[in-house]
């Protein structure tokens, strides 16, 4: 089972591509938004462990 940084990282790797084939920059603006608010939940994830260290 991936731990949940490695969940949130492969969303907005997976956010980031879809920007990136998209034609319509509106639209591509939409996923890199998503991309980073999974990109800040997976650094949230990672600062959590570091926590219980």
């Amino acid at each position: 089972m991936p731990s949940s940084r490695a969940f949130f990282e492969r969303r907005a790797q997976e956010e980031r591509a879809r920007a990136a084939s998209c034609g319509n920059p509106v639209v591509a603006a939409a996923f890199r938004r998503r991309a980073e608010a999974f990109q800040h939940r997976a650094n949230a994830q990672f600062e959590d462990v570091l926590d219980l260290r």
